[in-house]
């Protein structure tokens, strides 16, 4: 199955993205047994990610 998205819909799509994996995280943070510098570190990993992601989107966005 093929996806295409036209890119203004693009940066709407990350968004939600990051908001499900966010809350998909935070529904299973207790069953993971992570301290407290390993959930930090995932959750500003996850974060930068979702913001380069953003970013790219925009840039995207911009050149068109």
């Amino acid at each position: 199955m093929k996806i295409f998205f036209n890119m203004s819909n693009l940066l709407e799509y990350i968004k939600c993205q990051r908001f499900i994996v966010k809350s998909e995280l935070d529904y299973h943070w207790s069953n993971m047994n992570l301290n407290i510098s390993q959930s930090d570190f995932l959750d500003k990993t996850l974060g930068c990610i979702f913001d380069s992601l953003e970013k790219i989107a925009e840039s995207i966005e911009e050149k068109k």
